[in-house]
C-alpha cells in the first residue's frame, strides 16, 4: 500500500504547478485532479509526464473536471447526451494512458434523481466496459451529493454491474453520516482506491494525525479485505496551512500502517 497526495490539495495552482510542487516535496505517488481542457490535451500530458519522470512519480488515478456534469450527461433519458459524454471521456482516457494511471474517479448521479436504477446501472456498465478497452478502471467514489453517498446504492450497483469498482472518501462518508469501516466492509475486494483525510467533532476535513479517526485500525481493515489499491490524501485548501502538512500526513499514514 502506497501513501500519496492529490494534486486537488493545492487548488487552485494551476496542475502542472501542483504536481511539481508536490515533486520537490518527495511526494512520489498522486492523484492528477485535471481542472480545465487543455489539461486533456495530449501535448499537455506529454509535457506533464516528463515532469513525473524527471522527480520518479507515479499517477495513479486521475479526478476529471467534469464530476458535475455527470448527472446531466449519463442518467437522463436523453441518449444522444449519452452517446456524447461517452466519446468525450475517451479524452480523460487518453490522457491516462499517457501518464500511465488506472483509475478514473466518478462521482455519479444526483442524490435526488428518479432515473430507474436498472437504466443508470446499464449505463455504468457500458461506461466501464468502454474504459476497460483502454485499460482504465471507472471507480464510483462515495460522494454526499450523490445518490453514491448511500451504502445501499452501491451495494446495489455492486450486485448489479459485474465490473463495478469503487474509491471510499473518508471525509465524504462522514459528511453523509455514514462509518468509513462499514463502508469499506461493504465494498470488500471491490475497493480500488481510498481517498484519506482525518477528522474530530468540529472538523470532517483535516489532515492526518490532526483529527481523531482510528487511521491504525482502519489501514488492518483494509489489509485483512485484501486491499489492493492505494491512499490519497485529498484536503481542501482551507483544510491545511502549507505543503508541510501534506508531507507529514503521507509520513504519519506510514506510520499508522506499520
Amino acid at each position: 500500500m502506497r501513501f500519496g497526495v492529490s494534486s486537488a490539495c493545492l487548488y487552485p495552482s494551476v496542475t502542472e504547478a501542483a504536481v511539481e510542487s508536490l515533486a520537490k516535496a518527495g511526494i512520489k505517488t498522486i492523484e492528477v485532479f485535471y481542472n480545465s481542457f487543455r489539461e486533456i490535451e495530449e501535448d499537455f500530458n506529454i509535457s506533464l509526464k516528463r515532469l513525473l519522470d524527471a522527480y520518479g512519480m507515479q499517477v495513479v488515478s486521475v479526478h476529471p473536471f467534469s464530476s458535475g456534469w455527470e448527472p446531466f450527461m449519463f442518467f437522463t433519458g436523453y441518449e444522444r447526451r449519452f452517446e456524447d459524454i461517452m466519446e468525450f471521456y475517451k479524452r480523460y482516457y487518453a490522457c491516462m494512458n499517457i501518464l500511465e494511471a488506472t483509475i478514473l474517479v466518478f462521482h455519479g448521479d444526483r442524490k435526488e434523481s428518479v432515473y430507474p436504477l436498472d437504466k443508470s446501472f446499464e449505463r455504468v456498465y457500458k461506461l466501464t466496459e468502454e474504459a476497460a478497452r483502454w485499460g482504465v478502471i471507472v471507480a464510483q467514489e462515495n460522494v454526499t451529493r450523490c445518490r453514491s453517498r448511500d451504502p445501499h446504492y452501491l451495494l446495489e450497483m455492486k450486485r448489479a454491474v459485474p465490473n463495478a469498482r469503487f474509491v471510499l472518501d473518508i471525509k465524504q462518508a462522514v459528511r453523509s453520516g455514514q462509518d468509513p469501516f462499514d463502508l469499506a466492509r461493504l465494498l470488500g475486494n471491490s475497493l480500488v482506491h481510498v481517498h484519506a483525510s482525518d477528522h474530530n467533532k468540529e472538523k470532517d476535513c483535516l489532515p492526518i494525525g490532526k483529527g481523531d479517526f482510528d487511521f491504525k485500525n482502519f489501514f488492518q481493515l483494509l489489509k485483512s479485505l485484501d486491499y489492493q489499491g492505494d491512499v490519497i490524501l485529498e484536503l481542501y485548501r482551507e483544510n491545511f496551512g502549507d505543503i508541510n502538512e501534506l508531507i507529514s500526513s503521507v509520513k504519519n499514514m506510514a506510520i499508522y500502517y506499520n
